[in-house]
């Protein structure tokens, strides 16, 4: 990412729940979708194995322990699937980088790829970006996995697009276990065909 903020934003907000403490406290909303009216984007789950977390409340919790929360400030909708263990982030903001034209998805998804990369130690398999839609719009999806540069093992498939009316840019991560990469990557496709953006 180009742009110090957009890219500090990001980081912040990526892998923001250690494996080990997802689960039973996590609080859940019983809802099929989640709606943001700026930038409006409507999130729909992808099947009844997901579950909406009431961002509302894991941000007043990191707040009461003084944790990091600037990455609620671009983290639009989090599911969790409790019997895989594995979490879905999407974020949207702003495109703080001027542009004259809108970016090619495959170069959009390189840039939000950095800050993921470099939570993952040396030797990360990192896959060739692929397109996909988001939405109905053109996007890229790129997968790796690995060890973690803190420790542990993890997978994260990461689709990204921008809407060029309001330079938005979406991106939708999977989190979960190597050994569940492929399997919930599709779950994750059937994810991005329903997003409104």
């Amino acid at each position: 990412m180009n742009h110090p903020t957009a890219a500090a934003l990001l980081a912040a907000s990526l892998l923001c729940v250690a494996p080990d403490a997802r689960g039973q406290d996590t609080p859940l909303l019983d809802v099929e979708d989640v709606t943001c009216a700026a930038p409006a984007l409507r999130v729909t789950r992808p099947s009844e194995a997901w579950r909406f977390v009431d961002l509302a409340a894991m941000r007043a919790r990191a707040e009461q322990t003084g944790a990091d929360t600037r990455g609620y400030a671009v983290l639009r909708a989090r599911l969790w699937n409790g019997s895989a263990r594995a979490d879905v982030f999407v974020r949207a903001w702003a495109d703080p980088v001027e542009r004259e034209q809108p970016p090619d998805p495959a170069a959009l998804i390189l840039e939000v790829l950095e800050p993921v990369r470099a939570s993952f130690a040396e030797g990360a398999k990192v896959n060739r970006p692929k397109g996909v839609r988001v939405g109905g719009r053109p996007g890229a999806l790129v997968s790796l996995a690995g060890a973690l540069a803190a420790g542990g093992e993890h997978a994260v498939a990461l689709a990204a697009a921008f809407r060029p009316e309001d330079r938005t840019v979406l991106t939708v991560a999977l989190e979960c276990r190597p050994e569940q990469l492929k399997k919930l990557t599709k779950e994750l496709k059937a994810l991005l065909k329903k997003i409104r953006f």
